[in-house]
């Protein structure tokens, strides 16, 4: 699926890999984006497990349900300082 950017609005995407297991959950402001994104997830679920991935863990969620601690953690890394001591690896993309 491919969607501009521009139309996503505000679009916070939490992921991570664990040996053979792959979780993301999206979180998207705009409730006809999180449909038309929440459709696609199937296919992207199938083509990840595709891949080799023996569990994944694939949700779209509001922008309001975004944990507080996640916030934190991003405005920590936007502005170039570790969102906290203990963390190992702090990649802003």
């Amino acid at each position: 699926m491919h969607v501009p950017l521009s139309e996503l609005g505000e679009t916070w995407i939490d992921a991570g890999l664990a040996g053979d297991s792959f979780r993301a959950a999206i979180y998207l402001d705009r409730a006809a984006v999180r449909e038309r994104v929440s459709a696609a997830l199937p296919e992207l679920h199938s083509e990840l497990q595709t891949e080799g991935f023996g569990e994944v863990f694939l949700d779209v969620r509001a922008v309001a349900d975004l944990p507080p601690r996640t916030r934190v953690q991003s405005s920590a890394m936007m502005s170039g300082r570790p969102a906290a001591l203990a963390s190992l690896l702090d990649v802003r993309v």
